[in-house]
């Protein structure tokens, strides 16, 4: 493609003969002159970096941030090159030079999630991209981000931390005391300060086939310029071409971000060499128009995707759709009633099938095929003789159908119907083969009040019970809250009743494992094929009357009870008649007649199958049992609760903390109780997870979240009385020192929530049925 020529008020023709030799000429001067800087922040000689690959490999990059100056902007993807994040104002060649918050050493600054938030709950006001942060990262320790450790991002990008970034001016704005901003330097608050790091990734060779097993892509030298020449650094593009590669956010799954370590090879200054970054220099963003018109957006609030409602909303809803149905189709609300009922409250279903035959569609709701239909009316044409009860009646009342009937058949026909159930909804004309439906206003004219409640309430609950878009929430303790969801993946449901539940299965919520899987589950749990397991694995049959004999413990002499047998005498080994055996056998507890059978393999088949029947039930009862006692745990959070609430009021009456202070520890319980019955169902979903590769990232991810819920869990139950009493003295702490303590222990809590919360979230989306780990689950219980 032609360059886009930067200098206008030369020739074009100049321009493009010149530049292919200017931009290797540019480049090369530039590798070179940073090369002779000094370096930047190295580990001491013989100094020993920590192992930190398994603390830090649950990592997240959360935001991914570039624009011109600050605040930078966050964005879903972005290129990373030598010199950093193309569209960043540090990664201009000419700002390279001076160094500064450019350059090969320090080309991408990294930052905290956690730390971000627990500054901001000390009254700094970050958002993500406001301290200059190119990559916002979660769930790691930030004490363990030292200078040369390496930082891989996915499989494609690697970086290596040179030096940590003290504040500068620019993050003045963000605090409420200029002089606060010390909280983020890295000598005063040692983990909570940026990192800079260098991309150290040799990714020239990695070309062509190898480019094509990672998640990131490779740019052609037209796409390349195409994206460098919005940024006016086009002369530089090829030169790039095979060293640069997207990052994306969305493509990583647990682990996506692990650190690595040297072993102190590279040898240097320890002292931190800071240099000023590039908001500090008098330098023009290349656009100030754009940067005054930037900004930020708030965060985006996640609305569910259903809605919960209570009776009275219920009845709102049912009424809203009978009258829009009535107003379109030109029906009475009764017979809109009846039309919705019959096509399961499918408004679009119904509309189609009635300006498609709307005759055809009265006939099979029971209704009159004139239009409007006539109301009920009293036959008074004479004494009539009642087809029931075979009275003559003057004044007999009938349906649109004119069947006719006296008004005490009328009146016991219907109250029988409402005591039957809920199909009095359903009734119909009581002449034999009338297809007639009875409209609700004839409930209400014979049926006493206390029938009329019911049928009322039947006709209400039809619209949830019908309907494939509402659902009455499982709660097994009884809950009356309806939810409405139009959509048709499975989603989670979290009622008002605080219940959450699957809306596939109507089983509690049990991610990671699928509705088939738990299905499975709950068939193994209830059926008795495993107390067939237990019995193969620990009994053998007696010789003779071939029940069932456990051995568990003792010598091999077995005797049948004759309670429940035949009183026959064998070797539990041989099962041969004891009477052949003694000394010459091996005694009591041996069998010279097994030992010889065995090495002719008699008992191979039958051995084979009791170790199988041990092992499946030993791996059962293994997930059975942690299983259990995950949801032991989630309950116990229930009355936990109450302790929780006691503890609040405690505070609140003893030290006059707010009482929406303390919500944070109701959000921790609820954290931990959300955590338990997520791991309640990993046990089940590794049940049916094969041992291979995979399981062992499983079981990787679950050892954690159990550290994390288990960490948070003993956080929660702190006697706060300790907390705040000094030992050495034996006397009560200050007011002040009081609320400094629990200040420090508030931001701990929260923080170890948010990060629990996002790791369990994480783990979840890992194990998904979108990822080839939950792929393969899925497949595996619906094959069983």
């Amino acid at each position: 493609m032609p360059y886009t020529n930067p200098f206008p008020w030369l020739p074009p023709r100049f321009v493009n003969g010149l530049f292919p030799y200017v931009r290797w000429t540019l480049l090369w001067f530039y590798q070179a002159l940073d090369k002779l800087r000094l370096p930047m922040s190295l580990p001491a000689p013989g100094h020993k970096l920590p192992d930190v690959t398994e603390a830090l490999a649950c990592g997240c990059c959360e935001h991914i941030c570039i624009g011109r100056g600050l605040p930078k902007r966050s964005v879903q993807e972005a290129l990373v090159t030598p010199m950093g994040l193309p569209g960043d104002f540090q990664t201009a060649p000419f700002i390279a030079v001076w160094g500064g918050h450019a350059g090969f050493d320090p080309a991408v600054m990294l930052w905290s999630q956690e730390v971000l938030e627990a500054v901001n709950s000390e009254g700094a006001s970050f958002f993500p991209g406001a301290s200059g942060e190119q990559i916002l990262v979660s769930c790691v320790d930030w004490t363990l981000m030292t200078t040369g450790v390496r930082v891989q991002i996915g499989k494609e990008v690697l970086l290596e931390i040179t030096y940590l970034k003290g504040p500068c001016k620019k993050q003045d704005s963000n605090f409420a005391q200029p002089e606060a901003k010390a909280r983020i330097s890295p000598t005063k608050y040692p983990g909570s300060s940026r990192v800079m790091a260098k991309v150290t990734r040799e990714l020239a060779s990695l070309r062509g086939e190898s480019l094509q097993s990672i998640p990131g892509k490779c740019l052609e030298p037209d796409e390349l310029d195409c994206e460098l020449d919005c940024l006016g650094w086009q002369a530089f593009g090829h030169a790039f071409v095979h060293t640069t590669l997207r990052i994306n956010r969305s493509l990583y799954s647990i682990p996506s971000l692990d650190l690595c370590s040297d072993d102190g090879s590279i040898a240097g200054d320890s002292d931190p060499f800071e240099y000023e970054d590039q908001d500090d220099m008098e330098i023009q963003s290349f656009n100030d128009e754009e940067d005054d018109q930037m900004h930020i957006e708030p965060p985006e609030v996640r609305k569910a995707p259903y809605t919960i409602m209570n009776r009275g909303e219920i009845e709102l809803r049912q009424k809203s759709v009978i009258t829009e149905a009535s107003e379109l189709l030109q029906v009475s609300t009764e017979d809109g009633f009846v039309l919705l009922r019959e096509y399961r409250w499918d408004l679009l279903r119904l509309q189609e099938a009635w300006f498609d035959n709307d005759q055809k569609v009265r006939n099979r709701c029971g209704l009159s095929t004139s239009c409007p239909s006539p109301a009920p009316s009293s036959v008074k044409s004479g004494p009539k003789t009642c087809s029931i009860c075979m009275s003559a009646i003057d004044d007999l009342i009938a349906l649109d159908c004119a069947h006719g009937f006296c008004a005490e058949c009328w009146r016991g026909y219907l109250q029988t119907q409402v005591d039957d159930g809920k199909s009095a909804v359903q009734t119909r004309c009581p002449q034999h083969k009338c297809n007639r439906i009875v409209p609700t206003s004839f409930f209400g004219r014979f049926c006493d009040e206390e029938r009329q409640k019911k049928y009322q309430e039947w006709c209400l609950r039809t619209y949830v019970d019908e309907n494939a878009a509402v659902k009455w929430c499982t709660n097994p303790v009884g809950c009356q809250y309806a939810c409405e969801y139009p959509g048709v993946e499975i989603v989670d449901v979290q009622c008002n009743c605080s219940f959450i539940w699957c809306w596939g299965c109507g089983e509690e919520a049990h991610k990671p494992a699928s509705c088939q899987t738990v299905n499975q589950w709950n068939v193994k749990n209830s059926a008795e094929s495993e107390n067939i397991s237990w019995i193969r694995a620990h009994t053998k049959k007696c010789p003779k009357c071939h029940k069932p004999i456990e051995k568990n413990q003792g010598c091999n002499h077995m005797v049948c009870s004759k309670a429940g047998g035949c009183g026959h005498e064998f070797c539990w080994l041989c099962l041969g008649d004891w009477s052949t055996h003694g000394t010459s056998t091996g005694g009591y507890y041996q069998c010279n007649i097994y030992d010889k059978q065995s090495k002719e393999g008699k008992h191979a088949d039958e051995e084979r199958s009791r170790l199988k029947a041990k092992h499946a039930l030993d791996k059962y009862m293994f997930y059975f049992e942690r299983f259990m006692d995950h949801d032991r745990g989630m309950k116990l959070t229930v009355t936990e609760e109450q302790d929780i609430e006691g503890k609040v009021q405690k505070l609140h009456d003893d030290h006059g903390f707010e009482i929406i202070e303390l919500q944070f520890l109701y959000d921790a319980l609820r954290q931990v109780r959300a955590c338990r019955r997520v791991l309640k169902w990993t046990y089940v979903y590794g049940y049916y997870l094969d041992d291979s590769s995979e399981k062992n990232l499983f079981e990787f991810l679950q050892k954690d979240l159990e550290k994390n819920t288990d960490c948070l869990h003993e956080m929660l139950e702190k006697d706060f009385d300790r907390m705040f009493f000094n030992p050495s003295e034996g006397q009560p702490l200050s007011q002040a020192d009081v609320h400094q303590n629990f200040k420090v222990f508030r931001s701990h809590a929260t923080n170890y929530t948010n990060v629990t919360q996002k790791f369990m979230d994480k783990v979840l989306k890992d194990l998904g049925s979108d990822s080839g780990l939950g792929q393969k689950n899925l497949w595996q219980s619906s094959s069983s």
